[in-house]
C-alpha cells in the first residue's frame, strides 16, 4: 500500500544525503576560515537571514514553516560540528 511513496521517500532521501554532506564540506571550510580569524561560530543575524531566505524558496506556503524549523535544526547541528571541529584544531 505504501511501497510506491515510501520507495519514493527512499530515493530523496538519498539525495538529501548527498547535498546535505556537500553542505557540510562547505561548513567545515567556514568552521577553518572562522578559526583562522577567530570570527566567533554564531552569527544570529546570518542564521535570521539565511531562514528567510530558505521560506522564500518554499513553493507550498504550508511547509514554510516547517522548512524554517528543518533549517534552524541543521545551522544547530552545523554550529556544533563547527565547534567540535575548531576544539579539535586548538
Amino acid at each position: 500500500m505504501l511501497e510506491k511513496q515510501r520507495e519514493k521517500i527512499d530515493t530523496l532521501d538519498k539525495q538529501l544525503v548527498s547535498l546535505i554532506e556537500e553542505r557540510f564540506d562547505v561548513v567545515q571550510e567556514v568552521a577553518d576560515i572562522k578559526q583562522q580569524h577567530n570570527i566567533p561560530v554564531l552569527d544570529d543575524e546570518r542564521e535570521k537571514r539565511v531562514i528567510q531566505k530558505v521560506q522564500s524558496y518554499v513553493k507550498n506556503p504550508e511547509y514554510r514553516s516547517v522548512m524554517g524549523q528543518v533549517f534552524q535544526s541543521m545551522m544547530d547541528v552545523s554550529k556544533d560540528f563547527q565547534k567540535e571541529k575548531m576544539e579539535k584544531q586548538d
